[in-house]
């Protein structure tokens, strides 16, 4: 027995000086804690715990005397009451009266919140009083605690710092308190520190403060791991000299309890024991979920207690296994790339857009984020809502209701009684140099001290992270709210752009990169190439032509100089086209110079021309210099997001090769690759050699992956309505298509809607890219007369047959959904309309049908879905009615391109009501407004956020959203921007305020 006194003794005393005490003021509360790494990279290794073994000798000594007579003190008993043969006298250890103490410690989001919960609600007949802990300037967990409603037991709250460093001397007034005050009033004290609490100093305070000792006794130390994130913790790399607390809390454990089970497989759970028994061998584990374990596990756990370590622990084995368990050295230092942040917010939040800026953190940087808390006050809900997540786990689910007298509101509330008679605990240091400042200022000698207390004061006053970052916004240079604005949208777009590049993997794993264009050998005349940069200018004026690149070829006005083959000129002007367009005077010299190209230009303006006939050339320069063989092809390929649109691009390529093929030039083979076409059909053409391909990205990725198909030899590449490709989740498609590619090729994208983030992100695939545009990206035609008609969802249908006669047929009505599509059709086809309806829900068969008789003018009335829009040319379309006006705006701009083609004149009349969104139709009274149309009362009167547009336009250089491109708005109000995320954040993860709570597992 005297050994284990012994032991005991030697285990007190290695406490002693294991940590500095320091004081920081507790602040005022707020809303929602975020412990984030901040990324630092710590070039030291990570600290690893090593045991002790029987033969290891202390490594802290204690030198106070006081402590060591205390201890002796208390356990002479032990030591004299030991039983002896001699004597057959038992002397039993007198009772220890001291209000036992536990110590509920665990890395952030472990559970513990849970825990003290579970024990706080359960029936177990022990009054507890708790100590909570936290990190940060912010009391969330008073407003969690579930007990705190039944006003039994004592809560008190330490903010602003940790117990094992900052608070410490806050957590020895308290506890004194405690036992002067309500001494009788509570069984048990349960202190819950924070997740980076060290426990070794907090046990330590037990010991070396008089006070304490002698009316409190260290119950035990119970730790909770976090089963599915505890890897994480604990293989964490530390900066040199700061403690890896997970690791630091497992072995000063005599409890441990393995929470979130749920979240792994039982192997991760026996391999996680194995590390922890690693750590640790005398603790105790246990697996649970939710916190709930036996509270006799939590409670009375003896560990500290003499006769507990006489009846459990063997004599001789006693002092090897807990100088393991409990000896270890601390040169505690908090990490310091781990910060707390609180949020708070007046009145109450839109849960939506607080669900959509959660889930976009937790997107961005839930690697990044320990833990989070909060309490929200939510608009329409008379509940507080309460969350809770851990990295990516994320819970939240409404809670009590509000009190009469609480203020709603989004933030914390500090739980903790304030009395009168309050006084704020003042640091050992702190209060000898007011002493000393005392004894000198009566010898006359005060100026030596106020210049120490001033360095002391400089010492203390640490500022929190919340001073320093207003400190910082002071410090800024100030700017305009227009400048801040720009200032964002330029983060927004970079942050849109940052994907990955639009290349092979091929590429990206060998770092392959592209610098100088594919030579072709196309030359334009002698007196075009010696045109000077003035001349060439004034041609670009002349037909509002934009150009942005180095070293651009001159305009080219006409076909002949184009050098074009015979054949092919003669099928232009048996087509009608004589004179090319403002987009084919720049963009087929570029194209066929071989550079890459971004091309924009309105609807109807010939911009199949512009990659079609160079796609011709190609092929017939290839086929003339080296023949085609069996099996072998493409040397060009086009990808369109429709089948519809593809099979007109296909048409317009036959019509070409016909051409060619009849005058004596060898024979191209094209191939129309699109689903709802048998596939062997297809087969057969690839099997005899092709030349070139239009296709859509579904079927095309099939036959690459089955490889039917490869393009070895491809070296043009052009992606029609690049923009509805991306947007209509194509993307990954298109990529896998570039995967394919074993060579570079000269790539070009076009549309009449071609937004910035889109042209970023597209010039990441493009070698010296030429952007050829011709009017604003995203304008509408001008010779589309545009009528805008406020009609009521129920009188749509009918007012439908009266916009039909404003012209002779054909007409084109297009809709959002393809219900009521079939209900036009349906509606239509009883009022002895001449109709004919399409939409992706249809078969190719019947898709086919409806096109072909539309156009041939069998049909009078084609009724579509936004399948229609993108790109089919409709020569005869004197008027489109856009039954539902869509929801983004790019849509509507091609939905009205399907009039007005080639010069000609249309009509569109769009139906407008409440059901459209503010946004939407802001969007359109400015591109009214743009295109100089009439704009209705309706629109009129809205309240315009855009006044001061043409300001920030100039400012940015980007004239409306830069992600959509509607002029009623930027990027940061940007509907589309929103709906995407919001789809993104479901897709890859659950609703996050979906069931649950604190109640349930965080």
């Amino acid at each position: 027995m005297a050994s284990v006194a012994s032991v005991s003794l030697e285990i007190a005393s290695s406490f002693v000086g294991l940590a500095k005490s320091r004081s920081y003021p507790i602040s005022s509360v707020k809303t929602t804690h975020f412990f984030s790494r901040n990324r630092q990279c710590f070039t030291g290794q990570n600290r690893k715990f090593l045991a002790c073994t029987a033969s290891d000798k202390s490594r802290i000594l204690c030198s106070s005397k006081q402590l060591n007579r205390r201890f002796c003190s208390r356990l002479s008993a032990a030591t004299s009451a030991a039983e002896t043969d001699d004597s057959g006298v038992v002397t039993k250890i007198p009772p220890d009266n001291r209000i036992p103490a536990t110590i509920i410690t665990g890395f952030l989001g472990s559970g513990k919140t849970t825990l003290l919960n579970h024990i706080l609600t359960a029936e177990h007949g022990k009054r507890i009083a708790v100590i909570e802990n936290e990190f940060g300037e912010v009391d969330i967990d008073g407003s969690l605690v579930a007990a705190k409603a039944a006003g039994a037991e004592d809560i008190m709250m330490l903010n602003n710092g940790c117990l094992c460093c900052t608070v410490r001397g806050d957590l020895v007034r308290m506890i004194s308190e405690l036992v002067s005050k309500k001494k009788g009033k509570f069984d048990h004290i349960v202190i819950e520190t924070t997740g980076l609490a060290n426990p070794a100093p907090i046990i330590q305070t037990f010991y070396a403060e008089d006070q304490l000792f002698n009316d409190v006794k260290l119950d035990g130390v119970v730790t909770l791991v976090d089963a599915k994130h505890a890897g994480i913790h604990l293989d964490e790399v530390k900066a040199e000299g700061v403690v890896n607390e997970a690791i630091e809390q497992i072995a000063y454990a005599d409890r441990i309890i393995v929470n979130k089970t749920d979240l792994v497989g039982e192997p991760a759970v026996v391999s996680l024991f194995e590390r922890i028994r690693g750590i640790n061998r005398m603790a105790q584990l246990k697996k649970t979920q939710y916190g709930q374990v036996d509270l006799d596990y939590v409670l009375g756990i003896g560990g500290f207690d003499l006769e507990r370590i006489d009846s459990a622990v063997d004599v001789d084995h006693s002092k090897e296994a807990h100088d393991e368990h409990h000896d270890h050295h601390h040169d505690h230092t908090h990490d310091p790339g781990v910060s707390s942040v609180s949020i708070v917010c007046e009145g109450t939040l839109d849960l939506e857009r607080a669900n959509m800026w959660l889930g976009n953190l937790l997107l961005d940087r839930s690697e990044d984020i320990y833990r989070m808390k909060g309490l929200l006050s939510v608009d329409g809900m008379d509940e507080r809502f309460v969350f809770q997540g851990v990295h990516d786990i994320f819970q939240g689910s409404p809670d009590r209701l509000w009190g009469a007298d609480e203020a709603r509101g989004s933030h914390g509330e500090d739980m903790m009684e304030e009395e009168d008679d309050y006084v704020e605990y003042v640091p050992v240091a702190k209060r000898r140099a007011l002493e000393a400042q005392k004894i000198f200022q009566r010898r006359g000698a005060s100026s030596a001290v106020d210049e120490e207390m001033e360095k002391q004061n400089l010492v203390e006053a640490k500022p929190s992270l919340l001073v320093k970052a207003s400190q910082l916004k002071k410090d800024q240079p100030e700017i305009t709210q227009t400048e801040q604005m720009i200032l964002q949208e330029k983060e927004m777009i970079e942050h849109l752009s940052d994907k990955k590049t639009l290349m092979s993997v091929r590429e990206l794993a060998k770092g392959i990169t592209y610098t100088d264009p594919l030579p072709t050998g196309w030359k334009p005349p002698l007196p075009i190439r010696r045109m000077s940069n003035k001349a060439c200018d004034a041609i670009r004026r002349q037909w509002h032509i934009i150009v942005d690149g180095d070293d651009v070829p001159p305009p080219i006005k006409n076909f002949k100089d184009m050098r074009f083959p015979q054949p092919i000129l003669k099928s232009l002007k048996a087509k009608g086209i004589v004179q090319p367009t403002p987009i084919q005077v720049q963009g087929l010299p570029v194209i066929l110079s071989g550079r890459d190209m971004i091309g924009i230009a309105f609807t109807g303006s010939g911009k199949t021309l512009v990659f079609v006939l160079p796609l011709v050339m190609i092929a017939l320069q290839e086929e003339m210099m080296m023949p085609i063989n069996p099996g072998e092809g493409p040397f060009g390929l086009v990808v369109c997001p429709s089948r519809e649109l593809a099979r007109q691009t296909f048409e317009v390529v036959e019509l070409f090769l016909e051409s060619l093929k009849e005058a004596g030039y060898p024979e191209l083979r094209p191939l129309l690759c699109i689903g709802g076409i048998d596939m062997k059909l297809q087969l057969d053409i690839v099997k005899r050699g092709v030349h070139i391909v239009v296709a859509t990205p579904g079927r095309l990725k099939d036959m690459l992956a089955k490889k039917k198909m490869n393009l070895n030899n491809c070296r043009y590449l052009t992606l029609d309505e690049a923009d509805r490709l991306v947007d209509l989740g194509f993307e990954d498609d298109i990529r896998e298509v570039f995967d394919h590619f074993k060579g570079q090729r000269q790539t070009l994208l076009f549309s009449a809607t071609m937004p910035t983030k889109i042209q970023n992100f597209a010039r990441s695939a493009l070698v010296k890219p030429v952007t050829v545009n011709v009017g604003r990206a995203g304008a509408a035609n001008l010779d589309v007369i545009q009528e805008v008609e406020y009609v009521k969802q129920e009188a749509k249908i009918v007012y439908l047959l009266e916009c039909l006669q404003k012209t002779s047929p054909p007409v084109l009505v297009f809709c959002e959904n393809k219900a009521d599509v079939d209900d036009i059709h349906e509606y239509l086809l009883l009022k002895g309309v001449e109709a004919v309806a399409i939409h992706g829900g249809k078969d190719q068969e019947d898709r086919e049908y409806a096109i072909s008789s539309f156009k041939a003018g069998k049909k009078d009335v084609l009724v579509a879905t936004d399948v229609a829009s993108k790109g089919l040319d409709f020569p005869d379309i004197q008027h489109v009615i856009n039954y539902d006006m869509p929801a983004e705006i790019e849509n509507y701009v091609h939905r009205i391109g399907r009039t007005g083609r080639c010069g000609k004149t249309g009509i569109a009349t769009t139906f407008i009501n409440k059901n459209q969104s503010e946004t939407t139709l802001l969007d359109l009274k400015h591109l009214l407004q743009e295109a100089k149309q009439r704009i209705p009362p309706v629109l009129a009167e809205l309240d315009d956020p855009m006044e001061d547009a043409e300001a920030i336009a100039n400012a940015s250089g980007v004239k409306g959203c830069a992600y959509c491109g509607g002029l009623g708005h930027r990027i940061r109000d940007c509907p589309k921007l929103e709906h995407q995320k919001s789809q993104q954040i479901a897709s890859s993860r659950r609703d996050y305020f979906g069931s649950g709570g604190y109640r349930g597992e965080m």
